[in-house]
């Protein structure tokens, strides 16, 4: 059981969205994907609060199994966004590590819902202020970007544009992947298939079947 939540009009600017996850009665598997956000993850066993994390930018996939009884609440920062909370964040991609904040934790720990949560959130952390990256010229924005992310805007991109190509996938049987790739973004259907391979794991076909029995998750979902 997966459910996102917008966040309030001054952090939308930061913050993609919160989300929630659950294992109610039986353990639940899924293939987590890159997307280019760092998240924060407030984890519960059987309702108890156990644990408060950070996932760094991931840049391949990882396979993920949540036990029965467990349940996250996230919060998923906009690409390059996190240094804004979290001035470690450049250090961390590719790293799932414990996040060391005792108000945090006892906030969500408290706080009875996900909407209280976010609430809480917001509340306790004012981020500063950071001007968007497209607003730059390509020499600055290729260093901020470094400075934010610590992967380079080429690689960003690639990750955004993988994200789109599976967003578009859901659902979807493509009954052309030539026809399919041009209108992700791709040069060519090799140009597709080899991103597919780097980012997933998998190749596309196996990578849309995967998709049916669970669902392929960015990445803190």
């Amino acid at each position: 059981m997966y459910r996102e939540l917008l966040p309030s009009p001054q952090f939308a600017g930061l913050v993609e969205c919160y989300w929630t996850r659950e294992a109610a009665n039986a353990p639940a598997s899924q293939l987590i994907l890159p997307d280019g956000c760092v998240d924060i993850l407030f984890r519960c066993d059987h309702g108890q609060a156990a644990e408060l994390m950070v996932v760094g930018l991931m840049t391949t996939a990882r396979e993920t199994l949540t036990p029965a009884g467990t349940s996250y609440f996230g919060v998923r920062f906009r690409p390059g966004a996190a240094v804004a909370f979290l001035p470690e964040a450049p250090e961390l991609a590719d790293v799932i590590e414990p996040l060391r904040n005792d108000r945090l934790f006892e906030s969500f720990a408290l706080a009875g819902t996900a909407e209280a949560r976010a609430t809480a959130f917001e509340t306790l952390l004012q981020p500063k202020e950071l001007a968007p990256m497209h607003s730059f010229s390509e020499r600055h924005r290729r260093r901020v970007c470094k400075d934010r992310t610590e992967i380079s805007p080429k690689q960003l991109e690639r990750i955004l544009r993988f994200r789109r190509a599976t967003e578009l996938l859901h659902g979807k049987v493509p009954g052309d992947w030539a026809a399919f790739a041009l209108h992700a973004g791709y040069y060519d259907q090799s140009h597709w298939i080899a991103e597919c391979k780097e980012f997933s794991g998998l190749t596309p076909g196996r990578f849309f079947q995967s998709l049916q029995p669970r669902t392929a998750l960015h990445s803190g979902t």
